[in-house]
């Protein structure tokens, strides 16, 4: 939180994995799991730097910090990735469709869209934050605002507070 040293703070948030759950179990979505902790291993390792950090909050929440400078290049990677290998994931004929169905949180029948990333991002060189509160209410506003669209994407902070 040292203002002398800029950060981006990255959360993803996979959309529509408790539907792929609960209609493909639990070992397969473990499997998506390890699979996105493992591409944005690869990611880190080939876009970051050494400094930067991937951590895997729970459930299908991970969160990287790197720099700035790096983070739209990071960001566009996992999207471009998380978009071409999750097919891998689902069976023929629900890709056919283009979506499952399965139960929402009420436990009603409902269509749920392919699995997609929503990844929202504070940048402390564009925003001052002083407590690590502050970012979690600023992602939490823009991860909201992400899931709306029914697409993989990132979100930034675009305010400038500085």
């Amino acid at each position: 939180m040292n203002e002398t040293n800029k950060f981006s703070f990255c959360l993803i948030d996979l959309d529509n994995f408790k539907a792929y759950s609960d209609r493909y179990g639990y070992s397969k979505g473990s499997d998506i799991l390890k699979w996105l902790g493992d591409t944005l291993l690869k990611i880190i390792n080939d876009y970051g730097a050494p400094d930067d950090f991937l951590g895997h909050i729970g459930g299908d929440d991970f969160v990287i910090i790197c720099s700035p400078e790096r983070v739209q290049k990071i960001c566009s990677k996992i999207i471009e990735e998380f978009d071409k290998g999750i097919f891998d994931h689902y069976e023929p004929e629900d890709l056919k469709k283009g979506f499952i169905i399965s139960v929402d949180r009420n436990d009603k029948p409902a269509i749920f869209g392919i699995m997609t990333v929503s990844i929202a991002v504070v940048n402390t060189d564009r925003t001052l934050v002083r407590e690590p509160k502050e970012i979690a209410t600023k992602i939490a506003e823009l991860k909201q605002y992400a899931k709306t669209f029914a697409k993989s994407l990132y979100i930034m902070d675009r305010r400038r507070i500085r």
